[in-house]
């Protein structure tokens, strides 16, 4: 597993050069060293792969051969995560030295849960490189640049949390799937599918409306009313009086 691991940072900083040079940067970037994972990411891996033990019940009275392929498959899905966490952390190492890189796009799956879409889409009108992409300015307000789809070169403004007790890094949040991308210019384009997710955020009504439309087009239900927006309550004008009185008397204790 090591020896894939290091395999695909290979190729993963390969396509970082290429992708440098198409953006028609000719300086070299510095690269990290290659390393393999740590051991305790893949420690964790096949715990996890085992604890497919723990969860099979004597009621379901499964075959060796059955309870073997069910561990073989969380095996494999432990080490392809752990090796494809290595390659964005790659990713992300090489952005953070590099300073003509405009920085790194998250790239999250069609199945993304809502947060993850939400963060890949967020937009700003920041000129110029992205030394730490944490101000995104308020809608209507030019931070001096054209508009056009967010970058992140700090991993705090990308969301990250840090690594867990298991040695994974480059996490926004657990069981994510997220990629990264580097970016040189603002011209680049997002997938058809994360337009789509575009117009369906703007169309939507903030985060929760969001996740709520998302969830009912997942399912092939109709989109939710939006949250309702309550009036308003009418103070009285005997009302108010009175809570001024109050408010005065109050103070008055307390100057006292």
């Amino acid at each position: 597993m090591p020896q894939f691991s290091q395999s695909l940072t290979v190729v993963t900083l390969d396509n970082y050069r290429l992708a440098r040079a198409e953006a028609g940067i000719k300086t070299v970037p510095r690269l990290p060293s290659i390393t393999p994972p740590p051991v305790s990411k893949i420690d964790a891996g096949l715990d996890w792969a085992k604890s497919a033990l723990d969860q099979i019940s004597e009621e379901q009275a499964k075959a060796l051969s059955e309870i073997e392929a069910q561990i073989l498959e969380r095996v494999q899905v432990s080490m392809q995560k752990a090796m494809l966490d290595e390659a964005r952390e790659t990713t992300v190492l090489v952005v953070e030295g590099d300073d003509q890189a405009l920085g790194y796009r998250r790239v999250p799956r069609p199945d993304a849960c809502y947060w993850c879409i939400e963060q890949a889409l967020r937009k700003t009108s920041r000129k110029g490189l992205a030394k730490d992409f944490k101000r995104y300015g308020s809608p209507g307000v030019s931070l001096g640049g054209d508009e056009h789809w967010g970058v992140y070169k700090s991993r705090e403004s990308a969301g990250q949390i840090p690594p867990n007790e298991a040695g994974e890094i480059n996490r926004f949040h657990n069981k994510c799937h997220c990629e990264v991308e580097p970016i040189f210019s603002t011209d680049f384009a997002i997938p058809a599918w994360l337009q789509d997710m575009a117009v369906l955020y703007d169309d939507s009504d903030g985060t929760n409306d969001f996740r709520r439309r998302l969830n009912a087009q997942r399912n092939g239900e109709p989109a939710p009313d939006p949250t309702p927006v309550l009036p308003t309550p009418t103070i009285q004008p005997a009302a108010a009086s009175a809570y001024a009185d109050l408010l005065a008397r109050l103070n008055a204790q307390m100057a006292a």
